[in-house]
C-alpha cells in the first residue's frame, strides 16, 4: 500500500485471495481518501492480476496528474500508469523478465521493487535468490505525455503507447538470502537492500559495486523454536533518512520471538565522492539498537521530516517511534492479522492532513493512523463494510414490514 498522487490524496494497494496461483480477486486498486473526519476510502480503479498476487509496488514521483508505479508479478518487474482518468494502466512493453538463464535457479519471483525517484528512470527489483537488478526506462516523458491526455474512463480504444524498458542493466550480487527491502537514496547515488540473510548492504549505483556490509542481526540474543532449535535471525527491512542519507534504519528478527530497529551511521571513504572512484567502501557504525516488540515486525516506514519510524508487527501493533532515539512513543492496534504493509504520506506545507500512517493486513483492511498525535486511528474494512450495507438493508426491510 502506497500514498500517491501530488497532494497525496490516493491510495494504490494490492491484494489477492490468499494464493498466488488461484486467481481469486488478485487485483491493484486505486482508492481516494476522502477530506472529513473521519475520513472515507472510497475505490475508484481496479485492475485484475489473473493468477499472479503483485507481492511489491513501489511509486515514481508524481508528474502532473499522472504517475508511474513499478510492480512485481511472479518473475516479471510490471510498469503501470495512472492517469488523470484515475486508471491503472499496464504499460505496453513494460513486462521485463527480473532474471536471466544464466542465474536460473533457486527463487526467482520479484520480492520487492524501488523506483529511483530522483530521476524516474531507474528500478530496481530484488529476488528470492538474493539478487538485485537495475532497469532503465527510456521514454518516460513520452508516455507521461500520452497518460496526461487520457482524461476520461470512457475514452475509446487502449492505451497504445509502449514504455520502453532494458534489460537488466546491472546486476549486484552480494545477499545469500531472498531481498525483504530496496531503497535508492533521495539523489539515487546510492541503493540500500537488506535481506533474509542477515545483512543490510549499501550499493554505489553507477559502478554496481558494494560499499559496506551492515551486520543488522549480530549481536542479537538468539531466538529459539518450540523443539529448541535456533532460528536464523533476518533483516527485515532497510531505509535511508529522508533528512539525512548518512543514517540508515534496519528491523531484524527471525521467524518468531522479539524485533529490533537499528539506526546506523555510514561514513563513505573521501574518494567515493570523486567521479570514476570505482565505488571506494564505506563504514558503518551502529548508533542504537532498540527492542521494539515481542513478536516479529515485518515492516517499517519513516516520515518525510525524518522525525518518526513507524513499524507494525505479526500482532496487528502499529508502533510510532522517535527516529533519533527510537523511543517508543505510542502505539495503536486495530489489525486481526499481522502488518504486511506500511506507508507514510509526505503532505506539502498547505495540508491538514491528520492521518498520515496507511497499514494493510492479510485480514483485508487497511487502518489509517497518525505518526505525529494520538489521534484515533480510523479502521477501513472492504468486507465490513459490504456487511453493514446488507445489514443495513435488510433494518429497512423489516421496518417496512412491521410498519404495514
Amino acid at each position: 500500500v502506497e500514498w500517491i498522487g501530488e497532494s497525496e490524496d490516493h491510495l494504490f494497494h494490492a491484494g489477492g485471495g490468499g494464493s498466488a496461483r488461484t486467481g481469486v480477486k488478485n487485483s491493484l486498486f486505486l482508492s481516494v481518501i476522502g477530506s472529513e473526519v473521519p475520513p472515507s476510502i472510497t475505490e475508484v480503479s481496479a485492475f485484475e492480476t489473473g493468477s499472479q498476487i503483485c507481492t511489491s509496488a513501489h511509486a515514481d514521483k508524481p508528474r502532473g496528474s499522472c504517475q508511474l508505479i513499478a510492480g512485481g508479478l511472479g518473475d516479471a518487474l510490471v510498469i503501470f500508469g495512472i492517469a488523470p482518468s484515475l486508471e491503472i494502466i499496464p504499460l505496453s512493453g513494460s513486462i521485463i523478465a527480473a532474471k536471466d538463464e544464466a542465474t536460473n535457479n533457486g527463487d526467482l519471483d520479484v520480492k520487492i521493487v524501488a523506483f529511483d525517484r530522483s530521476r524516474g528512470s531507474i528500478v530496481a527489483t530484488g529476488d528470492g535468490a538474493g539478487v538485485i537488478r537495475l532497469f532503465k526506462l527510456e521514454n518516460v516523458g513520452d508516455v507521461i505525455s500520452a497518460l496526461s491526455t487520457r482524461t476520461n474512463k470512457e475514452d475509446n480504444g487502449s492505451f497504445s503507447k509502449t514504455l520502453k524498458v532494458s534489460k537488466a542493466v546491472k546486476k549486484l550480487v552480494g545477499h545469500t538470502g531472498a531481498i525483504t527491502n530496496l531503497q535508492f537514496d533521495k539523489i539515487g547515488k546510492r541503493l540500500c537492500s537488506s535481506s533474509k540473510d542477515g545483512t543490510c548492504r549499501l550499493w554505489d549505483v553507477s559502478t554496481a559495486s558494494e560499499m559496506c556490509v551492515l551486520p543488522a542481526t549480530s549481536g542479537l540474543p538468539p531466538v529459539f523454536s518450540k523443539d529448541k532449535k535456533e532460528l536464523k535471525q533476518m533483516c527485515r527491512s532497510c531505509m535511508f533518512s529522508p533528512i539525512d542519507d548518512r543514517v540508515i534504519f534496519t528491523l531484524q528478527n527471525a521467524a518468531r520471538g522479539s524485533s529490533y530497529a537499528t539506526r546506523w551511521f555510514v561514513t563513505e571513504a573521501a574518494d567515493s565522492r570523486m567521479e570514476g572512484s570505482g565505488g571506494a567502501a564505506a563504514s558503518c557504525e551502529p548508533q542504537r539498537v532498540v527492542l521494539i516488540s515481542s513478536s516479529p515486525v515485518p515492516c517499517m516506514a519513516v516520515s518525510f521530516d525524518g522525525l518518526r519510524l513507524v513499524a507494525g508487527d505479526t500482532q496487528g501493533t502499529v508502533f510510532v517511534l522517535d527516529a533519533t532515539s527510537l523511543r517508543k512513543l505510542y502505539s495503536y492496534e486495530g489489525h486481526q492479522l499481522p502488518v504486511s504493509c506500511l506507508s507514510l504520506a509526505c503532505p506539502n506545507a498547505e495540508s491538514n492532513m491528520q492521518y498520515d500512517i496507511i497499514s494493510g493486513s492479510g485480514d483485508k483492511t487497511l487502518i489509517l493512523g497518525s505518526s505525529r498525535s494520538r489521534s484515533r486511528p480510523f479502521f477501513f474494512s472492504f468486507y465490513l463494510l459490504a456487511v453493514a450495507l446488507v445489514l443495513l438493508a435488510v433494518a429497512v426491510l423489516l421496518f417496512r414490514h412491521f410498519a404495514l
